[in-house]
């Protein structure tokens, strides 16, 4: 199974780790300095890097529970926003486990959360969908919940960080949850839960009014890598005594792809198709991906629209937005391709594209992106290595 092999990898790391005494963020970026270590992370994590492809030793993340002896990876942003542009030769298997999986410093696997998997259109596993059955849930907009068994308790993880604000919630709102169903009888062992957590306080565009619950939406056992279907899932959250993620009752992607682009459908998010041969794929709501747009455009509004002229998506990311909106974005747009004609010297036209941004928005990171945006309109090669992708 090819999830049990990426994990075995992935234990080899654990162990190197463990034996080399790391035990803390700062013991991990001293340890991955040295070469022979870079060397074992590359053959770890199947990556051989080619051209501009960033080091294996930038792409993960760990983190180390404040009290217990687990180890926690995770992708780091580097991973995040530059790996897209490298299809499988970037996104290995064992790099995509690395979403939160759990191992205690005896290399036992004891959190095992939902592989990286991708929007509808961002990666090339997801532009010729699988002629076969899927299962499409409501994709909810709260917050992960990774909960699994250590030693007789129950504990609570988000994707990055142990000891998160999102994490210290999910604790308080699983004492009151495993109380209600009974979980400390009833959760299976060796099974990692996957919730998301509903609260105000993990609110991001979708208005729950208030509510504060966990949704159950995946279940893996750690021993053989078992991905629950919608029926387990149905039957572990009746046992739990919570809610399944409402199941789609649509007959194909296409009828699917014509819900998600009814702009009149507002406060929800999408759904996530998960078809038999176990790939999952991401599906947002035209409105919802209009929300977050306006977001990155309140940030840094220039940055953004460059980031998705280099990377092809600009009509699909904006084109949707209402008139004022998009007017504005339009000008924005307009004045960014203006660049080649406002400097007879790649300086000038630098200059330029850092004038048109306020002072504080002007920073290292626009600089680069503007850069790489000018070799862009002046060369038409695109060139996504400071993209990013648009949400989780």
């Amino acid at each position: 199974m090819q999830i049990m092999n990426g994990i075995r990898k992935l234990r080899s790391f654990v162990k190197r780790l463990v034996s080399d005494r790391v035990d803390s963020r700062e013991k991990f970026r001293a340890w991955k300095k040295q070469a022979e270590n870079e060397e074992f992370m590359a053959s770890c994590f199947d990556y051989k890097r080619e051209g501009d492809m960033p080091k294996v030793t930038a792409l993960v993340d760990l983190d180390f529970h404040p009290s217990l002896p687990l180890i926690l990876l995770n992708y780091s942003k580097t991973a995040h926003n530059t790996l897209h542009r490298f299809g499988v030769m970037g996104w290995t298997e064992p790099l995509r486990l690395c979403r939160g999986t759990v191992f205690d410093r005896r290399s036992t696997l004891v959190g095992l959360p939902f592989r990286k998997f991708f929007n509808y259109g961002e990666h090339r596993e997801t532009l010729a969908l699988p002629d076969e059955p899927f299962d499409a849930t409501t994709k909810h907009d709260g917050h992960l919940g990774i909960i699994f068994w250590y030693k007789g308790q129950l504990v609570l993880t988000t994707r990055g960080v142990f000891a998160s604000r999102s994490s210290k919630l999910g604790a308080e709102m699983l004492e009151t949850i495993a109380r209600r169903g009974d979980w400390r009888t009833n959760m299976p062992q060796n099974v990692t839960v996957l919730v998301e957590m509903i609260h105000p306080n993990t609110k991001v565009h979708v208005d729950y009014e208030g509510r504060e619950d966990f949704i159950l939406i995946g279940a893996f056992n750690c021993r053989n890598g078992h991905d629950y279907n919608y029926q387990e899932l149905g039957s572990l959250a009746d046992t739990l005594q919570v809610a399944v993620a409402e199941r789609w009752t649509g007959n194909n992607i296409a009828d699917l792809k014509r819900l998600l682009a009814d702009l009149s459908v507002k406060n929800r998010e999408g759904f996530v198709a998960r078809f038999a041969s176990g790939l999952r794929v991401k599906f947002k709501f035209a409105a919802y991906i209009n929300e977050m747009v306006k977001d990155k455009l309140k940030e840094a509004p220039h940055r953004y629209l460059m980031m998705r002229m280099m990377t092809g998506t600009l009509d699909k990311m904006t084109g949707n937005l209402e008139g004022e909106i998009y007017l504005e974005t339009s000008r924005m747009v307009e004045a960014l391709k203006a660049a080649p004609q406002k400097g007879a010297t790649r300086r000038q036209q630098l200059a330029y594209l850092r004038s048109i941004v306020p002072e504080e928005q002007c920073t290292p990171y626009y600089r680069t992106v503007a850069g790489k945006f000018l070799t862009y309109l002046t060369t038409g090669e695109t060139d996504e290595s400071v993209g990013e992708e648009d949400s989780e």
